[in-house]
Formats: C-alpha cells, sequence, structure tokens
C-alpha cells in the first residue's frame, strides 16, 4: 500500500479537541502581576512596576516605583527619591499616552490630576503646578499649593494666610482675610477661616453662611484626601481605578496537577500552569514556579496527523517510516515538537518544514504502537494527543507459473520461446528479481538465444514475464526452471520439462 494513498488521521486526546492556541502577551518575569484599570495590566519585578496593554505594549518608558490610580483621566507615574516621590511622567487614560515631566518635581499631599493641573513641589519644597504635559504652569512659590476645584485653587505663601488662584494665577477677591482655605466642593462651596471663625464661600468669593463646628468637633470638616470642603466626611471615599474583573464563561481546571481554562466545557488552554487568576477578553494571568505573566488565545487550533493510519510488517523488511504532520497557524511563528514513537521517550525532535519522519517503535509481537505527540511554541503547549497505529503482518505471496512454449514450433528463422508469469498476490507491492535456469541435452544443436528476467518492484496483483529464447536446429527436450526471489530470499520457483520443435 503506497504513502500515498493513504488516509492523514488527526491525532487527538481529550483534551485537545477545542483547544486554542496561545502566545505570551507578558513573558513570566514579574512577582506578581494583576489589574491596574480595566484596559492595562500591573506587573511587579523585584519592586518595580511596568504597565501594559491588552496587546501587551509597555506603557512606561521603564519600571518605576508607583503609579497612582487615573483621575480626572491621568495617573501619575513615580520615582523614588530619597523620602520623597519625584514625578516622572503622565500617563493618559484615554490612549495610554505616557507624557514626561519637564524638570524635577516631587509630589507630596496631592498625587493626583485635578481640571488638568497637578500640584508638585521642587526640590526646596516650593509648591506649584504642572500641566497634564508635563510642563510648569505656575512656578513653584508656595509653602503649600491645594489641588484645582471649580477653576480655583487655594493656595498660601506663609503658614496663617491663604487665598484662591484661577489657572493663570489672578487672585480671587474674598471681603476678609483668610487663614486658611479648602479646595471648593461639587456644589462650589468652601470653607474658609478668618481666624477663629469659618465661613462658607462661593466661587465668587462671596459668603455664603457662617459655619459653626458642632460640639466637641475640632477639626476641619474636609476630606483628607484632598482637603475638599465636605460637610459628611465620613461618606467620602477615594477614587480607584475600575479594573478589569475575570469573566464568568472562563473557568481554570486542573489535570495531573497543571492548571488550564475552560469554557462551556471546552478546553481553550492546555493545562501547562502551576496557576491561572483574572481570565478575561481571552486573556489569563498565569504563574508557573514563582513568576508570572500573561497569555491570550493566538486563534485557530493546531492540528496534527500521521501517516499511514496502521503499520503493515512485510517479511523479511523493516518497520516502515512513518510521517508526522503539523497544521500551526502562522501567528504562533516558529514551533517546536516533542515526539514519543512508541517507545515511551518524549524527545524533541528536528522538523523538516512541518513535517518529521519516524520509525515506529514495536515490541515483539506487538498487534499496535501507541505514538504521542506535543506542539510547542515560545515554551507554551499548544497542542498534544496520541494515535495507536494497529499493526498488520502482511503475507507475501508470489507465484511463479509453469514454463511453457509460447508456440507449438520454431518460426521461420527457427527462434521458439518459453515464458514464465510470475504474478505478485500480495496485498502489497513487492521488489521481485527472476532469474532462468536452462538444461538442454548434451550434443544437441539447440542453442539459448537470449533470456529476460526482470527486476521490478510489483504492485500488489501485477504480472512480469520470464521469456528464453532459443535457436531450435533439431527436435529435443529442455528444462527450464524459474524463480523469484525478494531481497535474496526465493519467494516463488517453478520448472517444466519441454520439447522444442524446429520449423518445417
Amino acid at each position: 500500500m503506497k504513502l500515498s494513498r493513504l488516509f492523514l488521521v488527526l491525532l487527538c486526546l481529550p483534551t485537545a479537541l477545542h483547544a486554542s492556541t496561545v502566545r505570551w502577551l507578558v513573558r513570566p518575569e514579574y512577582d506578581h502581576v494583576g489589574f491596574y484599570s480595566e484596559s492595562v495590566y500591573k506587573c511587579v519585578k523585584d519592586g518595580k512596576i511596568q504597565l501594559f496593554d491588552l496587546d501587551g505594549n509597555g506603557l512606561l518608558p521603564y519600571a518605576v516605583d508607583s503609579v497612582t490610580d487615573y483621575s480626572d483621566g491621568y495617573a501619575l507615574v513615580l520615582e523614588k527619591a530619597g523620602k520623597k516621590h519625584r514625578i516622572v511622567g503622565v500617563l493618559a487614560q484615554s490612549d495610554n499616552d505616557f507624557q514626561d515631566v519637564a524638570g524635577t518635581y516631587y509630589t507630596e499631599r496631592y498625587s493626583y490630576c485635578s481640571e488638568g493641573f497637578v500640584s508638585v513641589a521642587d526640590a526646596k519644597g516650593r509648591q506649584g503646578y504642572v500641566d497634564v504635559k508635563g510642563y510648569p504652569v505656575i512656578r513653584c512659590q508656595f509653602r503649600e499649593a491645594r489641588p484645582f476645584r471649580k477653576g480655583w485653587a487655594s493656595v498660601s505663601l506663609k503658614e496663617g494666610e491663604a487665598h484662591y488662584i484661577d489657572r493663570y494665577g489672578y487672585t480671587l477677591h474674598v471681603d476678609m482675610q483668610l487663614t486658611d482655605a479648602s479646595s471648593f466642593n461639587g456644589k462650589g462651596e468652601a470653607l474658609v477661616g478668618n481666624y477663629q471663625k469659618l465661613f462658607v464661600i462661593n466661587t465668587d468669593g462671596e459668603v455664603v453662611r457662617k459655619y459653626k463646628m458642632e460640639s466637641g468637633q475640632t477639626d476641619f470638616p474636609v476630606r483628607p484626601y484632598d482637603y475638599v470642603f465636605d460637610e459628611h466626611p465620613a461618606s467620602f471615599k477615594a477614587e480607584r481605578n475600575r479594573v478589569l474583573s475575570s469573566e464568568a464563561r472562563y473557568t481554570a481546571f486542573d489535570e495531573s496537577g497543571k492548571k488550564g481554562v475552560k469554557t462551556g466545557g471546552s478546553v481553550v488552554v492546555l493545562p501547562q500552569f502551576d496557576e491561572v487568576q483574572g481570565m478575561a477578553r481571552d486573556r489569563a494571568i498565569v504563574r508557573n514556579g514563582r513568576l508570572w505573566g500573561i497569555v491570550a488565545l493566538a486563534g485557530d487550533a493546531c492540528s496534527v496527523a500521521v501517516a499511514p493510519t496502521e503499520i503493515t510488517l512485510i517479511p523479511g523488511e523493516a518497520v516502515p517510516e512513518c510521517v508526522c504532520s503539523l497544521s500551526v497557524p502562522k501567528a504562533l511563528g516558529q514551533v517546536s515538537l516533542v515526539f514519543d514513537n512508541g517507545d515511551g521517550k518524549e524527545r524533541l525532535v528536528a522538523l523538516d518544514g512541518d513535517q518529521y519522519r519516524f520509525t515506529p517503535y514495536l515490541e515483539t509481537n506487538a498487534n499496535a504502537c501507541v505514538v504521542r505527540a506535543k506542539v510547542l511554541a515560545d515554551g507554551l503547549l499548544q497542542w498534544q494527543g496520541s494515535l495507536t497505529l494497529p499493526v498488520h503482518r502482511a503475507k507475501m505471496e508470489v507465484r511463479v507459473g509453469q514454463p511453457h512454449l509460447t508456440s507449438a514450433y520454431a518460426n521461420d528463422k527457427d527462434v521458439q520461446r518459453v515464458k514464465a508469469v510470475v504474478t505478485n498476490l500480495s496485498a502489497f507491492p513487492v521488489e521481485i528479481s527472476t532469474s532462468m535456469e536452462v538444461e538442454l541435452p548434451a550434443g544437441t544443436k539447440n542453442t539459448v538465444l537470449s533470456k529476460s528476467c526482470p527486476s521490478q518492484i510489483l504492485e500488489a496483483g501485477a504480472t512480469v514475464d520470464c521469456v528464453v529464447s532459443f535457436k531450435v536446429a533439431e527436435q529435443g527436450r529442455v528444462k527450464v526452471s524459474v524463480a523469484a526471489t525478494h531481497k535474496g530470499r526465493v519467494c516463488g520457483s517453478s520448472e517444466a520439462t519441454l520439447s522444442l520443435e524446429p520449423f518445417y
């Protein structure tokens, strides 16, 4: 049976039937990986932070010490500088654009963006403002510069003195000297102090009402996070990023101590990790050993095929070679194959294009061979499966027909021929060599002119003729013997004694 006539059969284990291919979105190099926001991962290594988007692109030019939550659509990227945190950049929530901060600025109490500005301090502790592009907009000159709210920011040049400025540095007129001033709240109200007296003002600088502290109250009723006037500070909660949550349709499962991912009962990621978390948007946070990374579904599944579907053993011949063929999505790039040819030993094998040729290992008198394969790309298991190849022990049967005369008499040139037909009765091709032996009586005038003894691969059911030609000068007998051999061993023979008749 020719290899080209055999069907390719898909190898598959139950766990590999529906699995998609996977690729590294973020390589497993991190001590911790989690969600920073709905579209960004936060990865920590040796205490340093790097952010990645859902496509695995790094968002920061280098790993940093800290990144704040988004506020007003922006996050501050920070580096430790002694006991301070220096602002090295601003990250936009809308497009993940990172902007360097032009200059050396530090964040103290107000580590967030508000109305397009960030309160910062210089190396001497003087405070001012930079914009979301990282450029200074109001120079560092204040003892304290609080966040902008409703277009105004509370600033002070010295202790016990406060006033409000707008984004251009102009001062809000208030008909009193302010010893303290909160930021404005959502209603456009701020709490100000005039020595021991408290007032509520609006964004026009007008007094709305006096404020009287309740019995036992000693602190300003302001939010501790941003110093905003709030008559119910206990209800205040600081802003936090909304983060990506795991999708219920994905579930982790365990097989032989390794974890994979299923959806709807079908395997989408083969079990190969020590831990799987946060599966969402076709991505998963995974751990092997102590290091974490992120994988993403790469698309269509791999397929692996082996031909032939069964092993046919021919007497006197070696175990035939088989071919393992791979079909792999282009997105995976270079793949490798781990293969067990039936001897129970997995080995990394060399591929010739998308194929691997192998000789199945057979135990003595085995009636089947089980081969196993694993396809890997970039260290990730993409496919695994096994196939049982039945062993068929074929019987070789070659028939050599009895030699016979092709005509009763020699022709007018005194030539007469003897032919024997060799037939391959086996169910597979057989390489045949033929030979003919001729015995003529001593003293006869008859002679052998030529012999035709073919050597060829004989297809199943095919025939070949063996012919010997004689020059017949007189009537006489001749003994003709024909033999067929396969790799030096006789697999069929026949003989006959015939009477040669001259042409009259």
